[in-house]
């Protein structure tokens, strides 16, 4: 196999597991203790981690944010 290949498939994995991690990391939604089991989960679980985190707390963050705007 090429060296290359295999360095840009090494590379494109690095990059797909730390990208949750920095993004539950910088996350606004959350904060304290939470952003460390969110990170946590991340790391343990890689992106299922990361996705349960969007649609738990992201979704409804957005949810109440849309819901008070209308009011």
């Amino acid at each position: 196999m090429n060296v290359s290949a295999t360095l840009l498939g090494e590379l494109l994995g690095l990059i797909l597991f730390i990208t949750p991690l920095i993004l539950s990391l910088m996350s606004k939604h959350v904060d304290g203790y939470h952003k460390i089991i969110w990170f946590l989960m991340s790391f343990f679980l890689s992106w299922i981690g990361f996705l349960l985190f969007y649609f738990t707390v992201v979704k409804s963050k957005l949810k109440q944010i849309n819901f008070s705007s209308e009011c």
